[in-house]
């Protein structure tokens, strides 16, 4: 089996959650004997970008496993030479569109990783792109869409979120979750109920997307809970009259890790996500999670067993469930106990696995 894993390879030690399922997948697959190719681009953002380079550079990033940056013209040469069989875009990102039109030329499979809508993500920007950005992003999603020989979706609620906005009856798809790093397992304190709540929020690298921070702030801050609220992101300040807030700078795994180790409780807000890996990865560095339903990651938690769930219409289950545990009404070990199981299901080698049967399928 050729197999290339096509989309952002970043060399910064701080990933968005895409790049971070790109990155393990690949290296993962590479592990289970498959010999993958990782192929990137120029971006406009990196440091040795041109337009010559944008078309016609070439640069080996790792010999073993194989990671190589090229031009679109030396894409496009590399995987006709190449008799490529199965392409998988890993992340959204515009220069894949000349790349997809391979598809008439040549017998390949692509499947693609749905991490999220574009339109949904446009219409939930604070900085919305120019319309010629925001044309190519929808082409280039509706281009994947039609000509995807499979759709993976992170769960059944990102499923049933991209139906709204685009038509999936003659589709191929199958859920597919994102996997947990083996290095997040490590032990944490247990909860006081005499001490403050250390909650985590996860706000974005670059935080262009609302992620609903203004509304839970809002809701912490009216209750009567003793509370510390740590926000990962580029925030500037956020005014409180009864909690504490802590702004916490974007940070590489290790130093997350490290972070994660003396805070009990993970929140995230009403708003949709397909997944959420940063509520994984707290959740198997032995944090509780509290998540909305509207989080992709609910579909793995039974309520009160490995996490908790609240409707995310009826924000006071959240302060209730919080309640509970700062009152020491939540058995933290049994959970704990039950959160262990949940990850490892869902580490890697297992999420790959899930992988390698879909490039299979598609070959047979």
């Amino acid at each position: 089996m050729k197999l290339f894993l096509i989309g952002r390879y970043s060399s910064s030690k701080i990933l968005t959650g895409p790049e971070k399922v790109a990155l393990n997948l690949f290296l993962t697959l590479h592990n289970r004997g498959l010999d993958p190719t990782f192929i990137t681009y120029y971006f406009k953002d990196f440091n040795h970008s041109t337009l010559f380079s944008r078309l016609w550079g070439k640069e080996t990033i790792s010999e073993e496993p194989l990671i190589i940056r090229l031009g679109i013209v030396r894409i496009l040469w590399y995987i006709l030479s190449k008799r490529v069989d199965i392409i998988h875009v890993v992340t959204f990102e515009r220069f894949l569109i000349p790349i997809i039109s391979i598809k008439f030329l040549i017998k390949i499979k692509l499947v693609y990783t749905l991490h999220g809508i574009v339109r949904d993500e446009i219409n939930n920007a604070y900085n919305k792109p120019n319309k010629f950005s925001k044309f190519k992003d929808r082409f280039l999603e509706s281009m994947l869409l039609r000509n995807s020989d499979y759709i993976v979706f992170l769960s059944e609620q990102s499923k049933k979120f991209a139906e709204k906005y685009c038509d999936l009856s003659n589709s191929k798809f199958c859920i597919i979750p994102n996997g947990v790093s083996p290095n997040f397992f490590v032990q944490n304190v247990s909860i006081s109920p005499q001490n403050k709540l250390k909650i985590v929020f996860y706000n974005g690298i670059g935080n262009n997307i609302d992620r609903g921070l203004d509304v839970l702030v809002n809701v912490l801050d009216k209750s009567s809970l003793k509370i510390d609220l740590f926000i990962i992101g580029k925030i500037k300040k956020i005014d409180t009259k009864n909690i504490s807030i802590h702004l916490i700078e974007p940070m590489d795994e290790s130093a997350l890790i490290l972070f994660l180790k003396d805070k009990n409780i993970f929140v995230n807000s009403v708003t949709p996500s397909t997944f959420s890996l940063m509520a994984l990865e707290a959740m198997a560095a032995g944090l509780i999670i509290v998540i909305s339903d509207r989080t992709g990651l609910s579909e793995y938690i039974e309520n009160g067993v490995n996490g908790f769930i609240y409707k995310s219409e009826n924000l006071f289950e959240l302060i209730q469930i919080l309640n509970d545990i700062q009152s020491g009404l939540v058995d933290y070990e049994f959970i704990r106990r039950n959160v262990q199981k949940t990850c490892c299901e869902l580490n890697w080698n297992s999420i790959a696995g899930r992988y390698v049967e879909l490039y299979n399928k598609l070959l047979s």
